[in-house]
């Protein structure tokens, strides 16, 4: 029974990392330990966030994401391997707020860090500034700005360490 039940959670965790398009007010959580996740800025095509870090325009499709920085995180970097050519990626941290906020988020404009792909067809990495416990941070992946609307792609996240979660609730039976 417990092996059913662990097979029966890795099977929901895979689903759930391919899942795209997720918005500012339904990011999808990138906590815990050092992970790979699919995901695809392709289906639906839907550009959440419109200028980031208050200049750069993004026109193309976005895949959001989001955590809540732990008292100790140990990552340093989020990296994205890409699996479309013709694609040029962008990745976007946009700074800790106290709570959850969408509009924060579709905001953009306080950029905490960016990285892109030199060239389509490129991977980026982007290194973590100094995180402040307890805060949220949204993660964007999109296209450069320079790139046309149209412009979607697939890709693999990898955290080279943990964004701990915090505990925000606890009961025994």
């Amino acid at each position: 029974m417990k092996l059913a039940c662990a097979l029966s959670g890795l099977m929901v965790l895979a689903v759930a990392g391919q899942v795209s398009a997720q918005t500012c007010a339904a990011p999808t959580a990138l906590n815990g330990p050092a992970a790979s996740v699919p995901g695809s800025t392709c289906a639906p095509t839907t550009d959440q966030v419109n200028v980031f870090c208050g200049a750069l325009a993004g026109d193309a499709p976005d895949t959001v994401y989001s955590f809540t920085a732990g008292a100790t995180p140990t990552a340093t970097s989020i990296s994205l391997t890409n699996s479309t050519a013709a694609w040029r990626p962008a990745l976007y941290l946009l700074g800790g707020s106290a709570a959850a906020n969408a509009t924060f988020c579709a905001d953009g404009s306080t950029c905490a860090a960016t990285a892109s792909a030199a060239a389509p067809g490129g991977n980026a990495s982007l290194t973590l500034p100094a995180l402040t416990s307890t805060n949220v941070y949204y993660f964007v992946v999109t296209a450069v700005s320079t790139a046309a609307a149209t412009s979607c792609g697939d890709y693999t996240l990898a955290v080279n360490g943990t964004l701990p979660v915090e505990l925000r609730d606890f009961s025994v039976n």
